[in-house]
C-alpha cells in the first residue's frame, strides 16, 4: 500500500509539473520531485529515479498497531542495485544516462543501449 500511494502521488506531481500526461513530459518532470506521504517526505532522485525516504524500524503491538523504535535522522539515499549481488551495476538517467549499466573496463555498458536519455525539466 505504501508504494502504491507514493507512486500515485509522485505521478500526480510529475503530471502537474509537466502540465501534461504525455509519458515523455512526465518522465522529464519526475527527477527531484518532493511528495509528502503518510511516512514523511520522499524525494525522487535526480540520477536514478528511485526515491529517498525516511526509514523506520518498528515493533508490532498486540492491537495490530506499530511502535516506532528507531528512525533515520533524515532521508536515506536510494541504492537501486545491491553492491553484494551486482557490485558493478549502477543506474543513471541524468546527463545523457540511459538507466541501469554495468562498469566494464572503466566504461558504462547500459543494459538497454536503445533507451533514450531523460533530461529533466
Amino acid at each position: 500500500m505504501f508504494w502504491g500511494y507514493n507512486g500515485l502521488y509522485l505521478w500526480k506531481a510529475a503530471v502537474e509539473k509537466a502540465g501534461s500526461t504525455d509519458v515523455d513530459a512526465v518522465l522529464k518532470a519526475y527527477p527531484g520531485l518532493e511528495v509528502q506521504t503518510a511516512a514523511g517526505k520522499i524525494v525522487a532522485d535526480t540520477r536514478n529515479h528511485h526515491t529517498a525516504k525516511p526509514v523506520y524500524i518498528g515493533r508490532i503491538l498486540a492491537n495490530g498497531q506499530f511502535e516506532i523504535i528507531w528512525q533515520s535522522k533524515g532521508l536515506v539515499t536510494p541504492e537501486p542495485w545491491s553492491e553484494y549481488t551486482y557490485p558493478d551495476r549502477q543506474c543513471d538517467w541524468g546527463k545523457g544516462g540511459k538507466g541501469s549499466f554495468d562498469m566494464k573496463g572503466g566504461q558504462k555498458v547500459f543494459l538497454d543501449p536503445a533507451a533514450m536519455p531523460i533530461e529533466p525539466m
